[in-house]
């Protein structure tokens, strides 16, 4: 889907898409809004690659009712891209940050469904989330630059990659305070990219010494 028709799409949906104010209609506009950004200042990479993974995702879902407060907080985010700050909320507080209550004239089945795409949901983040870190990665200027400064980092992966087909999802992702401390680190992701390519500089100086010796 090419995005003029994707903003077609969630505007009819969702409400328009331009312009964030104080009242935020539902978290796919949210990031409607984040992703017409992104293509206006031609921004591609982790971020927007994150954002058309959670468009599509949601979209799929059709009503995906965050709690109000919980709204807010990820389109008003500014230390995270709304993307990340939406993984963030969902992975910390799992279904406790939607609005699970049955709507008026919603039927059982509906509800019941609703609930179960919730938990659908959730249970792709960890992978969703992982794609993200090792887009990341691969911007940084070494292989391992993230796990060094963010060390929780090596928790989640691990765990993802040994332990996915023994315990069920929301296991993998048990610690939160780990979870916290690794969101805590995107948070100065910039600043991370500058201590790694100072680390690196250093060490192809000392290499250069070496060989030259």
């Amino acid at each position: 889907m090419n995005w003029p028709f994707k903003i077609l799409i969630i505007t009819l949906l969702f409400g328009p898409v331009t312009g964030l104010s104080d009242e935020f209609d539902s978290i796919l506009g949210c990031l409607g809004r984040e992703e017409q950004s992104l293509h206006k200042r031609h921004q591609q990479g982790p971020v927007y690659n994150l954002n058309q993974i959670l468009v599509n995702q949601l979209a799929s879902i059709g009503d995906t009712s965050l709690k109000p407060e919980l709204l807010k907080e990820v389109c008003r985010s500014k230390s995270l891209p709304q993307s990340v700050r939406l993984i963030e909320v969902l992975m910390l507080r799992g279904m406790k940050a939607f609005d699970t209550r049955q709507k008026k004239n919603e039927s059982d089945n509906f509800h019941e469904m609703r609930l179960g795409n919730y938990e659908t949901l959730l249970s792709e983040l960890p992978h969703i989330f992982y794609s993200y870190l090792a887009s990341l990665q691969s911007l940084t200027p070494y292989p391992y630059c993230l796990n060094e400064k963010i060390p929780e980092l090596n928790y989640f992966t691990q765990r993802l990659q040994h332990l996915e087909d023994e315990v069920p999802t929301e296991q993998l992702i048990d610690d939160k305070q780990k979870l916290k401390q690794i969101f805590l680190g995107l948070r100065s992701y910039k600043n991370v990219l500058e201590e790694c390519s100072i680390l690196q500089k250093k060490l192809e100086k000392k290499r250069s010494r070496k060989s030259n010796s």
